[in-house]
Order: C-alpha cells, then structure tokens, then sequence
C-alpha cells in the first residue's frame, strides 16, 4: 500500500485540528465494482473510525475486502517536483488489517 497524507488535520471530527498520522483504507468489492474509502485520522480518533468502517461495510454487504491501517509521517515534505504525484511516493507502512469477511 502507497500513501501520504493529503489533509492537514483528521478527517474524523469536523472539531479536531490534529495532524493525521494515521490512515484507514477500506477495499471491497460489490459484484465487480470496486469500493474504496480513505480516511487520515490522528491517533485518538483512529481506533473508531476503523471500528465504523468495518461496520459499514459489513451493513453494505461487503464481504469481500479489508480494512487496511497504515501509519503516516506527517513530517515527511514533499520535493516540489513530487507534489504533482504525492500518493506515488511513500511515507507510510502497513501494520494492521482486518478482513471484512
């Protein structure tokens, strides 16, 4: 998996200010038609929001798939010249999935 943070603060809680550093990845499939949500948490929000993700989709009828936690460096900078690509670089690694199935 392949990610940096594109959100200056968590997308959990329109009220919360902090920096993400931490990445939830949800990656099913319904029929033949993939599904995929993305979410940049900071550390307090992060352990409900997979909670709800993995909820979610089991309510959608995804059983084929995964929610995939990845921690992120907020402090990595880009190089100008990598800002057109961010997602192409890594500053990420994976350490937790939970299969929906």
């Amino acid at each position: 998996m392949i990610s940096n943070s594109c959100h200056a603060r968590c997308e959990a809680d329109h009220r919360c200010y902090r920096t993400p550093c931490f990445e939830a990845q949800l990656k099913a499939q319904v029929g033949l038609l993939p599904v995929h949500r993305n979410v940049e948490l900071c550390a307090d929000h992060l352990g409900a929001m997979v909670q709800s993700l993995t909820a979610w989709a089991r309510r959608e009828g995804l059983t084929r798939g995964q929610v995939t936690v990845l921690a992120i460096d907020p402090d990595y900078s880009l190089r100008a010249a990598d800002q057109a690509f961010p997602r192409t670089l890594s500053r990420a690694f994976e350490f937790g999935a939970i299969p929906l199935g």
